[in-house]
């Protein structure tokens, strides 16, 4: 048994105090995810999006949206790592100085199809120590073949004239691409949005009132079926118009077609995991958008 002096312990006890205060230092410089002090419990939301274009090309990003962080916060880091690894081995994806952005979009070209990663946010003070954390839930981005290609059958082709003599609103529909699910836009030759919404139907209405009205004695705005309310993170994304839009969540304005005009409208199938039909619910999500087409409005 080998014995030290009392000098030499207290040595080998200031280095060890050395080392866990150099530990702390990294981390706090945002280094690992690893919290330092008694941060808060934040709330992060991660969705994985894989988008099909309508000849079979796909991409894959995740966005993330959080809540919580506290007005001591200075900055946000934020990390990733896949479900089989620790911690430690997380890496670093952005710093973000400043609390107000509310969302983020990792588009890392190494996110694989069918892997679970787990995202980190750490919200720090002006000396770097953690004042708020959270993790997400494991994610899993959607292989693209799990969307099928579909068409839009009414209208029928490009430049067709879509009449409505009893002024009850235009027709519309698609075919069914098995998910349950889409997003339909409408815009002005310009590329302006004037409707969209989130329908589980195949033929729509333009104008009704899916997606595109207000809760009744809510403030917060979204379809009347909640499970079709679209996540903040994907807002910019899957855009719904109101009546009373709402800035936060980039809805706009409800507007009525013109006559004797050219629109164009696109339809988007929309994939949902875990459950199939609940947006809100969500942590994947795989897009397929049918080939947009135009037509004149009468």
């Amino acid at each position: 048994m080998i014995q030290t002096s009392t000098p030499s312990r207290k040595l080998i006890q200031t280095a060890l105090v050395a080392m866990t205060a150099a530990t702390a230092l990294l981390s706090a410089c945002g280094e690992s995810p690893a919290t330092v002090g008694n941060p808060a419990d934040a709330e992060l939301s991660a969705i994985a999006v894989t988008e099909i274009s309508p000849n079979g090309s796909s991409t894959s990003d995740i966005s993330l949206s959080w809540s919580g962080i506290p007005g001591t916060a200075k900055s946000l880091k934020f990390f990733r790592r896949k479900s089989s690894e620790s911690l430690s081995s997380a890496e670093q994806l952005e710093v973000l100085n400043g609390t107000s952005q509310q969302t983020l979009k990792d588009e890392s070209p190494s996110l694989e199809a069918d892997v679970d990663y787990i995202y980190s946010i750490r919200a720090d003070n002006a000396n770097n120590i953690a004042v708020a954390s959270a993790q997400s839930e494991p994610i899993r981005i959607i292989s693209a073949s799990s969307v099928q290609p579909f068409g839009i059958t009414v209208p029928e082709g490009n430049n067709v004239t879509l009449k409505d003599p009893l002024g009850t609103g235009h027709q519309f529909s698609w075919e069914d691409a098995g998910t349950g699910l889409y997003h339909v836009k409408v815009s002005d030759a310009t590329g302006k949005v004037l409707w969209g919404a989130i329908t589980k139907n195949t033929t729509i209405s333009y104008g009704t009132t899916s997606g595109t009205e207000r809760k009744e004695g809510s403030s917060v705005s979204g379809p009347m079926d909640p499970k079709l309310e679209v996540p903040l993170a994907l807002t910019n994304k899957l855009v719904i118009s109101s009546a009373r839009p709402d800035p936060a969540r980039s809805e706009v304005p409800l507007v009525g077609i013109g006559s004797t005009a050219g629109y164009t409208i696109q339809v988007s199938a929309i994939e949902t995991r875990p459950n199939k039909g609940d947006l809100k619910g969500a942590n994947s999500i795989a897009i397929r958008k049918a080939q947009e087409v135009r037509f004149v409005a009468q």
